[in-house]
């Protein structure tokens, strides 16, 4: 739930494969559908020399918050987890106007 004196100029952005965007409603209620994210993993040389890190799916910031096309906010699904709800169970981000 977008909490802000318009919210419904807001739309979220779930960046995947295909990047999917949803419309916030005028009471600033979104579902979004979050598709499988792919694991994490990490590359080793000789199987002993880590050369790279994968990025894991829950704290990677594939969630974006636009306003006019512009980036607000990004958040990770760890991030909007821990963000309070409302007794719906919608998680609630307040926006400054």
């Amino acid at each position: 739930m977008i909490v802000a004196k318009s919210p419904s100029r807001y739309v979220v952005r779930v960046k995947a494969s295909d990047a999917a965007e949803f419309p916030v409603s005028s009471d600033g209620r979104v579902t979004i559908d979050v598709p499988r994210l792919p694991r994490a993993c990490s590359v080793y040389l000789f199987d002993r020399i880590k050369i790279s890190g994968g990025v894991k799916p829950l704290t990677a910031k594939s969630v974006q918050l636009l306003d006019s096309g512009n980036i607000v906010a990004r958040l990770s699904l760890a991030e909007i987890a821990k963000l309070p709800s409302d007794p719906s169970g919608y998680h609630i981000l307040k926006m400054k106007n």
